[in-house]
């Protein structure tokens, strides 16, 4: 399994896939990684996401408390 949370990582094999094409070595190489990757991009996105909310709620009450 390679698990892999660097976008940069992640962009030069996707990269390499493209030019290699559907079922070259590059393509399976990053299609593998993705699917080991998923689970740990997902809960971080959803940590992402969550943190957003929460400072949109903040950043709306600093603009109600200055109007």
């Amino acid at each position: 399994m390679a698990f892999v949370t660097n976008f940069d990582h992640l962009k030069q094999l996707h990269q390499a896939a493209v030019v290699g094409g559907s079922n070259s070595k590059a393509w399976i190489e990053f299609a593998s990684t993705m699917i080991d990757s998923f689970p740990v991009l997902y809960r971080k996105a959803k940590t992402v996401n969550e943190q957003m909310v929460k400072l949109e709620k903040v950043i709306q009450e600093i603009k109600r408390d200055v109007a």
